[in-house]
């Protein structure tokens, strides 16, 4: 569980007085963490405290005061502050003996990123470079060092990446340059603009993807969605990879998230395909996106690999990466031929390459369709409907030589996911005996 939540009481609070002895005290502590200096005795307190839930206690507090007073402190005490924290996750990152409990570390994370909201890049501009540090630790500290390295920058996009602080949420439809951008925009644009600490990041998910840490690529999924796409897939073999970065290490960082659509655990599994899936996501021209999905990721063909195999949660995972690259691949179709420009219809040789990718996807989505399973049917149905609207509002496709096959076969998904068998020996996946299809019409209506 990596949300910060407040610990399980422990054996020393079951056993405190009753809740009227406790009143004077949770008042006089209540009073404390009002108090403007309340951070300078957490940052003292924290690390001389073999209690977890004490320390937990100090950094709620230092939560509450990164939102209500942080701004006020002088630079001196806010670096203090800072350094105070960065030790502490360093402490976690390293501490083997016990271990950090994860409440603990999930709510350091979280004060960590509320400093942040604050002072990156201006007076913290470190921050990623430290934590790139922190990931890099050696061998026999890497689990524990990953697990921080993840948890902070997980908290980093939920208090501030994708907190909805933009610049839409303040009501600007552009940036003013007479105010200065929402927090969520200048981390981002501070990131993207470090070069060296973006590549630093692609490359320590990749080394963790290949490994098969779940947490890494769902860290990394957070972020793909808004860094440079070239930090995790090449281009082209000619475009020039971002500094610090190689075509070679983009190549192997889709092959590391392919490499988890094989693994045996579901979760590893779901992982790799959301990875997978939000790199596909990337906005770019039509063109661009259809090189993506299809030659540099090579999803029409990894999503082929994946047929149904009857296991549910294996199935609804292959299912969803299909939805997911035949809705990107939608969007590579330019509008159907009467609705536009004569150019932006199947003539097109952008969206004649996305129909037949289409078209290649198709039997696999067809598959899922027919799954006995209700979730991995479902999963599959939007690329079916999304491929008959298109046939249906565009000539051109439908004069497709493959047309009438993949419609015929759409239109049995259909009939076999509203059918029952008519005996003992058939079923709606196939075999011996009939199929009775479910009778909607109105039992009065003689016609």
């Amino acid at each position: 569980d990596r949300s910060p939540r407040s610990p399980p009481l422990s054996a020393p609070f079951l056993s405190s007085p009753p809740p009227v002895s406790r009143r004077p005290a949770s008042s006089r502590t209540s009073v404390a963490q009002a108090s403007p200096d309340a951070w300078r005795a957490c940052a003292g307190r924290y690390p001389t405290t073999g209690y977890p839930e004490v320390r937990f206690w100090c950094l709620q507090t230092l939560a509450d005061q990164c939102d209500a007073r942080y701004a006020a402190l002088a630079d001196a005490d806010a670096a203090s502050l800072r350094a105070a924290v960065a030790s502490w996750v360093h402490e976690a990152a390293t501490r083997r003996d016990p271990p950090v409990p994860p409440f603990v570390k999930n709510k350091l994370a979280q004060v960590t990123a509320k400093l942040a909201r604050h002072d990156y890049p201006l007076r913290w501009p470190t921050l990623v470079h430290d934590l790139v540090a922190l990931a890099d630790a050696p061998e026999a500290d890497a689990p524990f060092a990953t697990d921080v390295f993840c948890r902070v920058l997980d908290a980093l996009d939920e208090e501030i990446i994708s907190s909805g602080d933009t610049i839409r949420e303040h009501g600007e439809g552009q940036r003013n340059p007479a105010r200065p951008p929402p927090a969520s925009v200048r981390v981002k644009d501070a990131i993207r603009a470090d070069g060296d600490a973006a590549a630093k990041l692609a490359d320590v998910w990749r080394r963790r993807v290949a490994r098969g840490d779940r947490a890494a690529a769902a860290t990394a999924r957070r972020y793909v969605e808004w860094m440079d796409v070239g930090l995790f897939v090449p281009l082209s073999d000619e475009t020039a990879p971002p500094p610090g970065l190689g075509n070679n290490d983009a190549s192997s960082f889709v092959a590391a998230a392919k490499g988890l659509l094989a693994s045996d655990d579901d979760d590893l599994r779901g992982a790799g395909a959301e990875l997978l899936a939000a790199l596909a996501q990337k906005g770019m021209d039509r063109a661009s996106k259809l090189a993506l999905v299809v030659h540099r990721l090579g999803l029409v063909d990894a999503c082929l690999a994946m047929p149904p195999t009857g296991d549910e949660g294996r199935d609804v995972i292959s299912a969803g990466l299909v939805r997911a690259v035949g809705h990107e691949l939608f969007a590579c179709l330019g509008p159907p031929k009467g609705g536009g420009s004569s150019a932006n219809n199947l003539d097109d040789a952008t969206s004649a390459a996305a129909f037949a990718a289409v078209e290649r996807l198709l039997p696999v989505a067809v598959a899922h369709a027919r799954s006995r399973d209700e979730s991995c049917a479902l999963a599959a149905l939007p690329v079916l409907a999304a491929y008959v609207r298109r046939l249906e509002a565009d000539e051109s496709a439908r004069g497709s030589p493959a047309a009438a096959d993949a419609l015929a076969c759409v239109v049995d998904a259909c009939v076999r996911r509203s059918a029952f068998p008519d005996d003992e020996g058939g079923s709606p996946e196939g075999g011996s005996g009939a199929l009775r299809g479910i009778d909607f019409r109105d039992p009065g209506d003689r016609r």
